[in-house]
């Protein structure tokens, strides 16, 4: 699923992408049929975001709808809130194995996360999601600031018609991560991140 959602945005040149584009995209292309985002004050060394799916009836005689909610901390500063939902976005796309479904999980892959021990001796799962939840960050990434638009930003940094600071003001993503995908490493690791 990310790869047909990746390729709807690869192509875009015009920033910002608005995390509702992405929501927009993902109910467009029939993965959802609603996508709520809402903000809640969340305890930030807990949990930095999280979303639920769940079937909702849709009348008498009417076929469910398949509905997601994503949460994301509302005292997070927005540049951090808008990768957060695109990141929680992308978990629409994983596959049902990589899901976090149970409040123990939940639990355990916060504190992994904050790099607390988990409770349990089951590691190779919490690893497994924990990697799950970083390579999600660099999708979101992607999905913020499209390969067409890293080319063309690209060259506008090196005519110095623009400046780091200005892109990030522009992406609302952090300028250090600009700088490292406008890096051609970051174009074979994005080929990489596409295909999971």
């Amino acid at each position: 699923m990310f790869k047909n959602l990746h390729a709807k945005f690869d192509g875009r040149t015009e920033l910002p992408i608005e995390v509702q584009d992405i929501c927009d995209a993902l109910v467009e292309m029939g993965y959802q049929d609603d996508i709520r985002v809402v903000s809640e004050e969340m305890d930030l060394k807990q949990l930095l975001g999280t979303y639920t799916q769940w079937r909702e009836p849709n009348g008498v005689y009417g076929e469910p709808k398949w509905v997601s909610l994503i949460v994301y901390p509302s005292n997070l500063d927005q540049m951090r809130q808008r990768v957060v939902c695109a990141k929680e976005l992308v978990h629409i796309c994983d596959a049902e194995v990589n899901k976090t479904n149970e409040p123990q999980e939940i639990m355990e892959l916060a504190q992994a996360l904050s790099d607390k021990a988990p409770s349990t001796a089951n590691m190779q799962i919490t690893e497994m999601k924990i990697a799950t939840d970083i390579l999600a960050q660099g999708k979101a990434y992607m999905l913020l600031f499209p390969k067409a638009a890293r080319i063309v930003a690209k060259k506008m940094i090196d005519d110095h018609e623009i400046t780091l600071l200005q892109l990030e003001e522009i992406l609302q993503i952090p300028s250090q991560t600009i700088e490292e995908m406008l890096d051609p490493e970051w174009e074979k690791m994005a080929e990489l991140l596409s295909t999971f």
